[in-house]
């Protein structure tokens, strides 16, 4: 059975008893969820061959893919509602293998995802690619949310969507109370979620402000949540606002902290998004050898994200006050 079809299981010990808003071990006691660097939580936690969740809409993790990169993986299976830029460049990269995805283009201009359309025009083999709509893509990581067997839709009928997904995405089954036939899509169930948010506490439990897109159901269907936070705060700031802790610490098993994480994306409430940076990697990723020097100048060539910021900034790339809000 394929790994993104498998029931996920709760994690022993974990997600019972303990405070408000606090993961607890066996013992009942709070659990500090450990706080990795980047480098660490890559190779600890990515594997070839596993579905990993990279969120968020609107606020991609950038450092994390950044960090696959530096790595050199490869064989990557991976989950994205909207890739933008990001996906554009781990596929550029070769870091990629499979993809479920609802649309990957370049915000700005609007330009074409340049690696992507090299990728997709060279030849994949049939089911590298699976291109959901964005709502049917929720769907499905409902329905790995809530373990369940497949998730009706009915947005999909007239569509090409169903031959274009084939039976291991879409079939047409029995509408038990009407008796006519509705559309079943898959059950999405990543071995790993990626989750960016504003601000997380030692406990894991993670706020995300402003838009969510698919976040709380794609933490929840996720064997595993990795968070990565601009910023750690206390608990009392968590227990204060309850309602915006979109991720609970219960199904978190490793933070990393990495301000401006998401750049060049905008995160609601700390920074915009940094247009002339969409602008420059639509220029320089027109070619394979535009994209190579991108990779050697802020990826590859640099060390992590503070020395890619410390180098656009060099470059009179970025400042904090010019996008900070």
């Amino acid at each position: 059975m394929s790994s993104w079809r498998m029931r996920r299981t709760r994690r022993q010990g974990e997600g019972r008893g303990g405070g408000a808003g606090e993961a607890t071990g066996g013992s009942g006691e709070a659990r500090r969820v450990e706080l990795l660097t980047m480098r660490e939580a890559v190779e600890r936690y990515v594997r070839p061959g596993q579905w990993t969740y990279i969120g968020n809409f609107g606020s991609l993790n950038f450092s994390f893919g950044h960090e696959i990169i530096r790595r050199g993986v490869r064989g990557l299976w991976v989950v994205m509602s909207g890739g933008g830029i990001l996906l554009d460049q781990l596929v550029g990269a070769g870091a990629v293998e499979r993809v479920v995805v609802a649309h990957v283009w370049n915000v700005v201009g609007p330009c074409p995802a340049y690696n992507w359309r090299r990728w997709t025009e060279g030849g994949i083999e049939e089911g590298q690619v699976t291109e959901l709509s964005l709502g049917s893509l929720n769907l499905a990581l409902l329905a790995g949310a809530y373990g369940l067997p497949f998730v009706p839709v009915t947005g999909l009928s007239g569509t090409s969507y169903p031959a274009v997904l084939g039976a291991e995405w879409y079939r047409q089954v029995v509408d038990p109370f009407s008796a006519e036939q509705v559309g079943a899509l898959a059950p999405l169930r990543p071995a790993l979620g990626v989750i960016h948010a504003q601000q997380v506490d030692e406990y894991g439990n993670a706020r995300v402000l402003g838009p969510r897109g698919e976040v709380a159901f794609a933490a929840m269907a996720s064997e595993k949540v990795l968070i990565v936070a601009e910023e750690l705060v206390g608990h009392e700031v968590v227990r204060e606002r309850p309602w915006e802790t979109v991720v609970p610490g219960q199904l978190v098993v490793g933070i990393v902290v990495e301000p401006w994480a998401a750049h060049p994306e905008g995160v609601y409430g700390y920074y915009d998004r940094d247009v002339e940076h969409f602008r420059l990697y639509g220029e320089m990723s027109r070619t394979e050898e535009g994209f190579r020097a991108y990779l050697e100048k802020f990826v590859t060539g640099v060390e992590d994200r503070a020395e890619y910021l410390r180098t656009l900034e060099r470059e009179g790339l970025w400042s904090p006050e010019r996008l900070r809000l």
